[in-house]
């Protein structure tokens, strides 16, 4: 990564990500908190990559390990852009599913999306779940929205402005 020493070059920099990220019709983010990772969510990683490179799509699909969503004991969690949808408590083999039914048939697998016990009834979007939309994420803007590993993804989500 090169130097950044102002703001033109972390625009450089999130211009260059967004341009890279627009190759992808679909991006999967797969939680890597230490709740998840203690619960498989790398087997769930490794079977989305495995399914969507079995059926095809996989140079439009992107899977990515993102940081924390608060919800260790929803996982592994998936979340699937830009649909904004929230599956819980995943299996390898409910990625495999998923991925044939939702990011190839184009149809949501509501039974494994988030289930709200108070509500009784599943809520698939992300922005839907009453427990995201009253985050407040003061210490790093778009945690658990973005791959923890890359800086890139960071500055492209403006997360220094």
């Amino acid at each position: 990564m090169p130097k950044i020493e102002s703001a033109k070059a972390l625009d450089r920099v999130k211009q260059d990500y967004l341009e890279k990220q627009s190759a992808w019709k679909r991006e999967i983010l797969v939680c890597g908190g230490a709740g998840c990772i203690s619960s498989n969510c790398m087997e769930v990683r490794d079977a989305l990559i495995a399914s969507i490179a079995g059926n095809g799509p996989s140079d439009s699909v992107n899977v990515l390990v993102n940081g924390c969503m608060g919800t260790c004991a929803a996982g592994p969690v998936i979340l699937v852009r830009p649909d904004d949808i929230f599956y819980t408590d995943m299996t390898a083999e409910k990625a495999a599913e998923v991925v044939e039914e939702h990011i190839i048939g184009g149809n949501i697998f509501e039974e494994y999306t988030f289930y709200d016990t108070s509500r009784e009834t599943y809520i698939p979007k992300y922005s839907d779940i009453d427990f995201f939309k009253e985050q407040v994420k003061i210490a790093l803007r778009n945690c658990g929205q973005m791959e923890y590993a890359s800086l890139d993804a960071y500055i492209a989500r403006d997360g220094y402005y």
